[in-house]
Order: structure tokens, then sequence, then C-alpha cells
């Protein structure tokens, strides 16, 4: 039975530092400049009594509380260190972390694109 060695901390954490970085940098951006923006389309469309009201509770709840969300994922892999079998599961725990993280992110992403989609229209005055 051949055993295949772990491959570096230093790699790994790179690795996955590379796949999160442009997908965070998208969320920060789209949270600081065009976020608020879309809030302000919903006031002034007057949907802030919609039955689509949850997509942008939903939202803003993630815009402005990334820190915890990343906090909460980044605790795994801090326990994962302080473990004997960090070297063993390292590459899994962060390539699940990255993958959760990024799905979460074009979730929100989408939800940012759909409060606009939704509350445009209502700003055409004829």
């Amino acid at each position: 039975m051949q055993t295949i060695p772990a491959e570096p901390a230093w790699r790994t954490y790179l690795r996955s530092a590379a796949f999160i970085a442009p997908s965070l940098l998208a969320w920060a951006f789209v949270a600081v400049y065009v976020f608020p923006k879309f809030e302000e389309m919903w006031v002034d469309a007057r949907m802030m009594d919609s039955e689509y009201q949850w997509i942008i509770r939903s939202v803003s709840f993630a815009a402005h509380n990334m820190n915890i969300i990343c906090a909460a994922l980044a605790f795994p892999v801090l326990v994962l260190e302080f473990t004997p079998l960090s070297p063993r599961y390292r590459r899994t725990v962060l390539g699940a972390l990255v993958f959760v993280l990024n799905t979460t992110i074009i979730v929100g992403l989408t939800g940012a694109c759909l409060v606009a989609a939704i509350a445009g229209p209502a700003l055409v005055h004829p």
C-alpha cells in the first residue's frame, strides 16, 4: 500500500486564499458601493412592505455581518490546526470551507441582482 504525503501547510493556505480572494473582493465592492444604491432604489420604489422584502433583508444581513460569517467559517480551521489530525484533513476542510464561502457569496450577489431587477421597473414613471 502506498501512502501519499501531506502537502505543505503554506501551499494549502495559499491555494485556498487564491480561490477565495476574488469572491471576497467582489463581495466587498458590492457591499460598499453597489448595495447601498440598491437599498435606496428599494425605498424609492416603495417596496418596503412587498412580498420580496425577505430578499433585501437577507442580503442586508449578509452585507452587514460578513465579518461574523467569515469568523464562523474560520473557526473550524483554527480548531483543526490545534489537533493532531491537522496535516491529514487540512486540505479537505479548507476546500470545503472555500466552497461554502464562495457559494454564500454567489447567493448573496444573486440576491442583490434580484433586488435591482425587482425594484428597477417600479422606479420607471411613464
